[in-house]
């Protein structure tokens, strides 16, 4: 299991800061933690798009209908400003692999 922190968001790719990064065109699957959802985002289907360092980018591509609709929700009603204070801070997306 390997776990990081979200850099940046959106309903089609995640950038992940971690400390052992994964290798391009890997398939994984991700728990996401959003601020004030309960539950994580379960990413069942995950494409390792590129590395650079200790960041990767990984486009989405299996998610339960549910986890898509909170996605979609947060990012268009958690403050944008809120956002980038939280991802300076940290915890404001940790990822886990396995789904």
């Amino acid at each position: 299991m390997n776990e990081g922190h979200v850099l940046n968001l959106s309903r089609q790719g995640i950038g992940i800061h971690a400390d052992n990064p994964l290798k391009p065109d890997m398939e994984l699957a991700l728990f996401v933690k959003l601020p004030d959802l309960k539950d994580h985002l379960c990413i069942r289907e995950a494409h390792v798009a590129w590395v650079r360092d200790q960041r990767f980018g990984v486009a989405l591509r299996t998610m339960k209908r549910e986890d898509q609709e909170q996605l979609h929700h947060f990012l268009w009603t958690y403050p944008l400003q809120h956002r980038h204070a939280r991802q300076n801070g940290a915890r404001q997306g940790h990822t886990r692999k396995a789904c």
